[in-house]
């Protein structure tokens, strides 16, 4: 069915009101429509979040039902789930994926034009509930008090489609500046506040002891006359006559400031327009936090979509183990660094915990609340890890066909760990090093600074001071990343750790692959604790679930760790001939798929790889 394009009918219709196809509408025909991604659906919408065959509308003789198709991730009326065939009513909201259609009965519509009700009061503005106007007169046939009430209510419709702070204020400077006639009109947000400034017209300047004035105060202030600000070089030259300015408050703290100026000569505002600018201000503000928090959904979603892309983290069920006297200074030291916002350089060989660290300093701060992202420097190559870090506008490059917020932008507010920052190439160093000194970037491509705040974690293997000396390192970098400095000590100097964490692990193996019985031998242990571990605990992890794949036998022995100098064979603790290496890596992965049904994300997690390691070591061993 087509979208509707032209004159408007007596049918019922669906109109999109928030998601990808917004404004979009389909008159409903027929005796059934379905409504999913399938571009043969009645209903066609771009939205992945859609099952092919999501929805269906069915007509009934008083009018139409919505029914879920079996879809996978549901179908929601008015924000309820829907769970049977429910009837329609004007007004009523689909959600479908992404998308939300909202039902439109033109009978009711022509009914809302009839006044109905009594007015209503609302911090002291009277306002006509259900009044719908079919031809509203010019705004200059309207008095002062009947253009402020209009602006009051174009502003509202414009706060329920709005999802653009950007769009918002320009749209509500457009709206105070014809309501109250004035010259000047600027939205102001502080200096320490993450939105956009917007002025009318753009050539504007507002004086920032006016803007902190007002932000830091609770009232609204009209000055006029002789004001001590008004007689500033800068409103003298812009022969300012009359002034409003109203905060606007943020979850209770100070965002900005609405402002609005009359020239010297003109009628100067009143309090009536003070009281209108202070409504438009709360407004404002409900509206911006909203919007924020729709925007910290979002960036807590992708950087939790993009962290787990960019770096192969901890299992999910991992965590800090330990009792030795090493592990425990170590971990009251990164207690100590969680309270400070100052960046932290973790240091440690390959596999001591660097990523589990870093998560204790951040969810034992201040930021806990915000997002945890992490790149792996070593993975990316230079221009990859430029645009992951930083982000990109579209047409920045060849295929940046949309902009793209970097992962400094995505941990905004929390923490942004850089695992192997040694191997960051020096241009990007340089760029990283701003970002850090200023809080501000510059994604590709664009021509404007971003503000941000971030506290950052790196970590790296390597000898910081000897890649200085080897020029592959900026001095000036290292003493900005090392402010506090935390050295993890090895497995082998962990004392008794290395039981304990075996242990740990043998428990989650023991409920993961459904063998309760499944224990170390006294050999075993003893292995383990006189092992050096030169992979720490990433070795000793991997070296468990090996052992727990290859071992029919719910005793484990040293040769099924590899601790004997031979590798078991599978199903045989003891092979009756040693094998090569590689044959014990194709075996350990056969036996792998066969546990998990063939499935590669879970075998890979068994293995200890990652999903695109395993795939090249199918190739490999030509394993189908």
């Amino acid at each position: 069915m087509p979208a509707v394009g032209g004159e408007a009918t007596v049918r019922c219709y669906l109109e999109i009101v928030a998601g990808r196809e917004r404004g979009r509408r389909w008159e409903l025909e027929g005796e059934a429509l379905v409504i999913g991604r399938d571009p043969d659906c009645t209903i066609p919408l771009f939205d992945l979040a859609a099952s092919r065959r999501h929805a269906e509308l069915r007509r009934q003789e008083d009018g139409w039902v919505a029914c879920d198709l079996g879809s996978r991730n549901g179908t929601f009326l008015d924000g309820e789930p829907l769970v049977a065939p429910t009837p329609l009513r004007h007004g009523a909201r689909l959600q479908v994926g992404d998308t939300v259609l909202r039902f439109v009965d033109p009978r009711a519509l022509e009914q809302e034009t009839e006044p109905r009700g009594r007015p209503g009061a609302i911090d002291g503005l009277r306002v006509l509930s259900g009044l719908r106007v079919a031809h509203e007169p010019e705004a200059s046939a309207l008095g002062p008090a009947e253009r402020r009430l209009r602006a009051l209510l174009a502003l509202g419709r414009s706060i329920e489609q709005a999802h653009d702070p950007r769009a918002l204020l320009e749209q509500a400077a457009d709206t105070v500046r014809e309501a109250l006639g004035a010259d000047d009109v600027a939205l102001a947000p502080l200096e320490d506040s993450d939105g956009p400034a917007v002025q009318r017209p753009a050539s504007l300047r507002v004086s920032e002891a006016l803007v902190a004035r007002t932000a830091e105060g609770d009232e609204a202030l009209r000055l006029g006359g002789d004001d001590t600000i008004l007689q500033r070089e800068s409103m003298l030259a812009q022969a300012v006559g009359s002034v409003l300015a109203a905060p606007i408050r943020l979850r209770s703290r100070p965002w900005g400031v609405v402002y609005a100026a009359r020239r010297r000569g003109a009628r100067p505002f009143d309090d009536d327009d003070l009281q209108f600018l202070a409504d438009v201000a709360r407004q404002l503000g409900a509206a911006l936090a909203v919007l924020e928090r729709s925007a910290e959904a979002q960036r807590h979603s992708e950087a939790w979509r993009r962290g787990a892309a960019c770096a192969q983290g901890p299992a999910p069920d991992e965590a800090l183990i330990g009792e030795s006297p090493a592990f425990r200074a170590a971990r009251a030291s990164a207690l100590r660094f969680a309270q400070a916002e100052a960046p932290v350089l973790l240091q440690g060989e390959t596999g001591t915990g660097k990523e589990l660290f870093a998560r204790l300093i951040h969810e034992h701060g201040p930021r806990r609340e915000a997002p945890f992202v992490a790149v792996n420097c070593a993975a990316l190559p230079e221009a990859l890890l430029e645009s992951e870090l930083f982000g990109h506008v579209r047409g920045a490059f060849t295929g940046a066909d949309r902009d793209r917020r970097g992962l400094f932008e995505l941990a905004h507010g929390g923490t942004l760990l850089l695992d192997e920052v040694g191997e960051m190439p020096l241009a990007l160093q340089a760029k990283l090093l701003r970002v850090l000194e200023t809080g501000e970037l510059r994604p590709l491509g664009s021509e404007r600074m971003r503000r941000v705040s971030v506290r950052v974690i790196a970590a790296t293997h390597r000898d910081l001071a000897r890649r200085v000396e080897q020029g592959a390192f900026r001095e000036d970098l290292l003493y900005r990343l090392s402010v506090l400095r935390l050295v993890l000590p090895p497995l082998r100097e962990r004392e008794g750790d290395a039981l304990r964490i075996a242990e740990a692990w043998l428990a989650r193996l023991r409920a993961r692959l459904g063998r309760p019985g499944l224990t170390l031998t006294p050999a075993a242990r003893a292995a383990i604790a006189h092992h050096r571990w030169p992979g720490n605990v990433r070795e000793l992890r991997n070296a468990l679930e090996r052992a727990a794949l290859l071992s029919e036998n719910d005793e484990i022995e040293p040769a099924a760790l590899g601790l004997e100098g031979s590798v078991p064979a599978v199903g045989s603790q003891r092979p009756s001939a040693p094998i090569s290496l590689a044959e014990a890596e194709r075996r350990a992965i056969v036996a792998a798929l066969e546990h998990t049904g063939g499935r590669k994300g879970e075998a890979a997690r068994l293995l200890g790889i990652s999903h695109p390691t395993l795939n090249r070591k199918l190739r490999a061993y030509g394993i189908g």
